[in-house]
């Protein structure tokens, strides 16, 4: 009796979401897009069924396994990730977070039935916002070099090709150009929002049209101010940026037609 009451019990607790909570989203988090403000709203109307995949837990995990370089510790981190957002996606989490570029949705049959939704932002002020902010940090992502050094790296050239490699389904390294950005508005079109960090209203706008929520986003997580680089380095900067500027320019042109 006891048995059957607690398990009756547990099974009540379980189907609380299903009763409370309607949709069931992926949010594909890029790196310094302003994630974590735009996700706090959300979280506030998913609160007993979210989970945010912690990212330095993940990139530790990978580094433990032997993954030290970057490229390589990413490239295995994202995979991790992609298993524990299936994992979550199978146990019916509603709201899922995660720094996970996008898979096709036949990975799994219930990760087909969630909303993808992202934003993104202009690749060379993503590029150095993310510069500053692991100048900032402690973990493994540290950035020890000066910007100049910095920008002759690998990592330099994944921090400018984060938009294609989080869309297109490529692994890093891969060959910039058309083709990957190609594949990436392919997988953008699987997307059910996609907002852009300069234009947040079209983005509450598009939150309120398919799920009735209206959201105040605040503002957190914010990286460093003292950004003035000189013009050559921003050259540079837009230079390695230059499938991700194509990519974020096409997406805003499809943006703006559907707006008129």
């Amino acid at each position: 009796m006891i048995w059957e009451f607690a398990k009756t019990g547990y099974q009540s607790a379980m189907a609380v979401p299903d009763r409370i909570y309607r949709h069931r989203i992926i949010f594909h988090h890029v790196p310094k897009c302003g994630g974590s403000s735009v996700t706090t709203p959300l979280r506030l109307r998913s609160l007993l069924s979210y989970r945010k995949i912690d990212e330095d837990a993940v990139q530790r995990v990978a580094f433990c396994e032997g993954h030290a370089g970057y490229v390589s510790r990413h490239e295995e981190a994202f995979r991790q990730k992609r298993g524990l957002v299936l994992y979550e996606a199978e146990s019916g989490t509603r709201l899922i977070q995660s720094h996970v570029p996008w898979f096709p949705a036949e990975a799994s049959s219930a990760a087909a039935s969630y909303d993808r939704v992202t934003v993104i932002r202009h690749p060379v002020d993503r590029f150095v916002s993310h510069y500053f902010f692991d100048r900032k940090q402690d973990n493994l992502n540290t950035i020890s070099r000066e910007i100049g050094d910095f920008l002759q790296t690998d990592q330099a050239r994944c921090f400018a090709t984060h938009l294609t490699r989080y869309f297109s389904g490529r692994q890093w390294p891969y060959e910039v150009g058309k083709e990957p950005v190609e594949a990436a508005i392919a997988g953008i079109g699987e997307f059910s929002i996609v907002g852009i960090l300069e234009d947040l209203p079209k983005f509450k706008r598009d939150i309120l049209r398919r799920y009735g929520w209206s959201i105040r986003i605040p503002k957190t997580n914010e990286g460093a101010r003292d950004r003035n680089l000189p013009d050559a380095l921003m050259e540079e900067i837009r230079e390695l940026c230059a499938s991700d500027l194509m990519l974020y320019e096409m997406i805003s042109q499809t943006r703006r037609s559907t707006e008129l």
